[in-house]
């Protein structure tokens, strides 16, 4: 079992700026290296006994987690281009391939929304996952190319329809 071992908040906001410098020249591995800072501060706002995280590149989720013998998977986002846009991507298609949303095993989203001028400001939303595939489904969701050098597809869910999953706002 784990311990809350939570990567010091000093930690986080320097890997941030150090993204920030290169904003546009990111590779694969830099954008995973950043998320998976948030995944540990993910912990941060989930009930759990113990977690583990799968080692390497893992689709289906990024933490499990037991709480009362009862397991849990967390897919965790973190991201700093949907601040002013008033919308979040859900990723679903890379190239020709299924991918995010239609591949996830988990059971929640937990998405980070950093505003990109103010790092220490963020909103953190907890969706099930069930309820995010209804809304990607919508009628009104519009689709557009995201992610690293525009290889994937991604849903722009509206912020006011996880306005009720939002669970912390800095």
């Amino acid at each position: 079992m784990k311990s809350r071992n939570i990567p010091n908040i000093i930690f986080i906001f320097f890997l941030y700026y150090n993204k920030k410098k290169t904003m546009y020249q990111n590779t694969f591995n830099d954008d995973l290296k950043f998320g998976q800072v948030y995944e540990l501060l993910a912990l941060k706002y989930i009930h759990y006994d113990s977690y583990t995280q799968p080692r390497g590149y893992y689709p289906g989720f990024d933490i499990e987690t037991y709480k009362n013998g009862i397991r849990t998977r967390y897919e965790v986002k973190s991201d700093t281009v949907s601040w002013d846009f008033g919308s979040i991507l859900i990723e679903y298609a890379n190239g020709y391939k299924k991918s995010g949303i239609q591949t996830s095993q988990s059971d929640h989203y937990i998405y980070f929304l950093i505003n990109p001028r103010i790092p220490e400001e963020f909103r953190v939303f907890i969706i099930p996952t069930t309820e995010l595939k209804k809304l990607c489904q919508r009628s009104d969701v519009k689709t557009i190319e995201c992610g690293h050098r525009k290889k994937s597809k991604c849903y722009l869910i509206n912020l006011t329809d996880i306005r009720f999953y939002e669970v912390w706002t800095i």
